[in-house]
């Protein structure tokens, strides 16, 4: 994790315990995931300010999100195609790669590689003008090389090597510019976020 973090290029975060939901524990406990994982990383020399909540669930939880905000800058808690850079910077709305949603669909790597393109170019109606108010914060979950298409497991958070590939390809060959929760900025008059670079 060490060599990672001083790389510069990656961001490594803290999330709590497995698929606890944070909604459902006691103040104590969710002190206890919360501040537990940061110090966690602390005692590896690594001190984060990005906390992933896990399942992504508690983001009207005001219990959560200001235990959240006693130890961290930022927190994804939330899914969405887009982050607004005026919502709460401890509920920030991730864009999970699953390829078996919810609402009982499942998808291959065409379908997958289809929405992918659609969600990144879903901001350009909301930056304009050298203003960013939207951008895509994209989480992933389990990179697998084993198989050539999504469709060949039903573990929802699965992306196969291949898909990954082209979606990095495409944010290369159009010009996108990736970025670490370290280029966001937080301005506490406006309650906003705000891009840095």
């Amino acid at each position: 994790m060490d060599y990672l973090s001083k790389r510069g290029t990656f961001r490594i975060g803290s999330k709590g315990e497995g698929d606890i939901d944070l909604n459902h524990l006691s103040a104590n406990k969710i002190e206890y995931e919360v501040g537990q994982s940061k110090q966690c990383l602390l005692d590896h020399g690594i001190n984060t300010t990005v906390f992933a909540v896990p399942k992504n669930v508690a983001s009207n939880n005001q219990t959560v999100i200001n235990t959240i905000a006693k130890y961290y800058d930022f927190a994804i808690n939330g899914h969405s195609n887009l982050m607004y850079l005026n919502a709460n910077r401890y509920s920030i709305g991730e864009l999970s790669m699953h390829h078996v949603r919810n609402n009982g669909n499942s998808y291959d790597n065409s379908q997958m590689f289809s929405q992918f393109v659609a969600a990144l170019n879903s901001q350009n109606k909301f930056n304009k003008d050298g203003m960013i108010n939207a951008i895509p914060v994209i989480g992933y979950h389990d990179i697998i090389a084993a198989y050539p298409d999504v469709s060949y497991t039903n573990q929802s958070s699965d992306t196969t090597l291949n898909l990954f590939e082209a979606e990095m390809k495409y944010l290369h060959d159009n010009g996108f510019r990736v970025i670490t929760f370290a280029d966001l900025g937080y301005d506490k008059n406006n309650n906003s976020l705000y891009v840095q670079i």
